[in-house]
């Protein structure tokens, strides 16, 4: 080969090598520039150990209906009550789209934060009637605070988001990027983005009652419906792929629909109920939870012709209730603990012997539950504390007194919604 033709084979891979170079640069940088004009979401700017995130999709629509509601009210001295109905500077941006309100423990208080896309915010919220913002810097960034209403009011614009607290502190905790990063609260953050209103929950210390903790879940999340008459909540809870957290009794079984409104008196004060499809994964599970033995045949027997297990609390006492697959088999099951003491309209009430059947079963599901009388109801056996209560539930379900003859109360359906529900 000459000289010449290795000359031109030289120049030509030369060239070859400066197009291959040259497209790798304009690709490095529109990557970098794509990276760079990147929106950042909301969840970026949420704090740091957060307790609870509601995730509102019309600030407008949510106070109109907490307004339209009977039961929100009364708890007017909530955090999240005052700062949705109170705070005159969020009617400038109310109709802007999504916002998460965000709930954090400091120092013994309950602050929020709220975290909106506003791109203009600082002088929208300086045109306000009666709202005035005074500028100061912390570590070379800028702040705004407000002390025109009953608290001072912290905010801060960040690409075109808007951050609102009620702690100084906190905000400037969130612009050092202290935020809410596990993995658990990325995943269920975003599960239900679409709905109008969900809570978001850190759920591993939460009250099973005045003086039990329990570790429930890593997260929660619940769609909300705010009803004229009450509220309504349905969701899924993740766990840490652990027995310690209650979540985890329920795993391997899939949902089945919840029936118990049908025998579930209207001035009750407080229904739990959870569903199963099998109940030996559900004991076994129990018994994981527990470090605890193995139950009776006669309980495999029982619990194995029912799928749904309620607990009712009411100013008459407390009750059980158990929904049956097969009423004779769960007949026969409970005859060796029942005896008949009377009928009352035409349902026959019996003497229940086993009072910590359910405790000892299901704990810490059922708690402080030690019936003394059962009847049956269709597909439902129930068991009461008291007289009174019996006849109580017997009347209302008789004339239709429950809530599932009322069209805002739903049974739901589907496997997406969690095995158990308050």
């Amino acid at each position: 080969m000459n000289d010449a033709r290795l000359y031109g084979i030289f120049v030509l891979m030369t060239r070859i090598y400066n197009i291959v170079l040259l497209f790798s640069f304009c690709l490095l940088f529109l990557s970098c520039t794509q990276k760079k004009n990147k929106a950042r979401a909301l969840s970026d700017f949420v704090p740091e150990k957060v307790s609870v995130v509601f995730q509102i999709s019309d600030l407008g629509s949510l106070r109109s209906d907490i307004d339209n509601n009977s039961l929100i009210p009364n708890y007017n001295t909530s955090v999240p009550y005052r700062f949705i109905s109170e705070i005159r500077l969020l009617d400038s941006i109310r109709s802007k789209g999504m916002g998460l309100l965000c709930m954090s423990d400091v120092d013994d208080r309950t602050e929020y934060t709220y975290i909106t896309r506003q791109s203009d915010s600082v002088s929208i919220l300086n045109s306000i009637s009666g709202v005035s913002l005074e500028s100061y810097q912390f570590d070379k960034q800028e702040f705004y605070r407000s002390n025109s209403m009953e608290d001072t009011i912290y905010l801060m614009n960040r690409d075109s988001i808007l951050v609102i607290s009620s702690s100084d502190r906190l905000l400037q905790s969130i612009s050092k990027g202290n935020v809410e990063r596990s993995d658990g609260f990325n995943k269920i953050i975003k599960i239900n983005i679409d709905d109008d209103l969900t809570s978001i929950i850190k759920a591993n210390s939460m009250s099973l009652s005045d003086t039990t903790m329990i570790d429930m879940a890593s997260w929660m999340g619940l769609n909300l419906e705010i009803l004229p008459n009450g509220i309504t909540a349905s969701g899924v809870a993740l766990d840490q792929d652990s027995t310690s957290q209650l979540i985890s009794i329920f795993r391997g079984l899939i949902p089945q629909q919840s029936d118990i409104a049908k025998v579930v008196p209207l001035e009750s004060n407080s229904v739990f109920s959870f569903t199963y499809n099998d109940f030996e994964i559900l004991n076994n599970n129990l018994i994981n939870y527990r470090n605890g033995n193995d139950s009776t045949d006669v309980v495999h027997d029982l619990f194995g012709s029912i799928n749904e297990v309620g607990q009712i609390k009411s100013n008459l006492g407390g009750a059980v209730v158990l929904k049956s697959l097969d009423q004779v088999i769960t007949m026969e099951t409970l005859s060796k603990y029942t005896n008949e003491l009377e009928t009352y309209k035409d349902v026959v009430v019996y003497e229940f012997t086993e009072n910590d059947l359910f405790v000892d079963q299901f704990d810490p599901l059922i708690r402080e539950a030690h019936p003394t009388f059962c009847f049956q109801l269709d597909d439902f056996f129930i068991f009461t504390d008291k007289d009174e209560l019996s006849k109580h539930i017997i009347t209302s379900y008789l004339n239709n007194n429950c809530p599932v003859s009322y069209t805002h109360l739903r049974a739901h359906e589907t496997s997406d919604d969690i095995s158990y529900a308050v």
